[in-house]
C-alpha cells in the first residue's frame, strides 16, 4: 500500500438493502435470467432505474429525502454556504445535494429532479468542460468502478483540476473475489472490481488527496460487513 494516507468518512451509512438483502436479491436476479427475463442494467435505462421488478435495479429511483442527513453532513464537513458550488460525477436523478454534474445516462439526466434541471450534462468521463478550480466541493458516489480501467487516471486528474481542493469519493469495492464477482454480477456496468487497498493505491498515486469512503455490496460469508 501507498505510504500516502486518504482521510476515510462516511457520510452516507447504512444502506437501506443490507450484503445479505443483496445476496438474496442476487439469487433472485440470476434464476429470473435462467428462464429468459433479462433485466440488463447496461443500458441504464428505466430497467436500471425504475423497473419494480428488477431485483437488482433501483426499482424506483424517486425523491424521498433519503440522501437529506448526508447532504447536511457534507455540508457541514466541507463548510458550504449559499453560493457554494458543487459538482458530482455520476449524480443519476441529482438527488444527494443541489449540484452541477454530468452522468452518462440520458434517462437519468431526463428525469433528474426539478432542482437540478439543466445543471447535469449528458457527458461521460473523462471530457470534463470546467475550468480549474470550478467548483468548491467535488463529490463521486458508486461511479468510479463503472468507468473504463483506461480513463480512470485522467478522471481523477481531472477531478482534482476542477476542484479547489475539497474531494470526496465513495467507492464500491471487493475485498475477495468473491466479493469482486458479486459486484460484477450485481451490475455488469461495473468494470473496475478492485480491493480497498487497489483503490487507495490508485488514487493516491494519481495525485487525489480528498476524503474517501470505501463499501462492500455483497459480503464475502468468511468476513464483517465492509460498510
Amino acid at each position: 500500500m501507498s505510504s500516502t494516507t486518504l482521510r476515510v468518512i462516511d457520510f452516507f451509512g447504512a444502506s437501506s438493502r443490507s450484503p445479505v438483502e443483496r445476496l438474496a436479491l442476487l439469487e433472485e436476479r440470476k434464476k429470473l435470467r435462467a428462464v429468459g427475463a433479462d433485466y440488463s442494467k447496461a443500458r441504464l435505462d428505466y430497467d436500471y432505474f425504475d423497473n419494480p421488478d428488477n431485483p437488482t435495479g433501483y426499482r424506483g429511483y424517486h425523491y424521498d429525502g433519503r440522501f437529506s442527513a448526508a447532504a447536511r453532513r457534507m455540508t457541514e464537513h466541507y463548510g458550504l454556504e449559499p453560493g457554494s458550488s458543487v459538482f458530482e460525477l455520476g449524480p443519476a436523478k441529482g438527488f444527494v445535494l443541489r449540484v452541477f454534474g454530468q452522468d452518462m445516462s440520458s434517462y437519468a439526466v431526463s428525469h433528474c429532479h426539478e432542482l437540478v434541471v439543466g445543471r447535469i450534462l449528458l457527458e461521460p468521463a473523462p471530457s470534463f468542460p470546467w475550468k480549474d478550480a470550478r467548483f468548491d466541493l467535488v463529490i463521486v458516489k458508486d461511479m468510479l468502478p463503472h468507468l473504463e480501467p483506461g480513463v480512470l487516471a485522467t478522471t481523477i486528474a481531472e477531478l482534482v483540476r476542477i476542484s479547489r481542493g475539497r474531494l470526496f469519493f465513495d467507492i464500491e469495492c471487493g475485498r475477495t473475489e468473491f466479493e469482486q464477482r458479486a459486484m460484477k454480477d450485481w451490475d455488469e456496468t461495473h468494470l473496475i472490481c478492485e480491493s480497498p487497498n487497489w483503490w487507495h493505491d490508485e488514487l493516491a498515486r494519481h495525485g487525489y488527496c480528498g476524503d474517501v469512503h470505501f463499501k462492500s455490496l455483497i459480503t464475502d460469508p468468511g468476513l464483517p460487513d465492509l460498510v
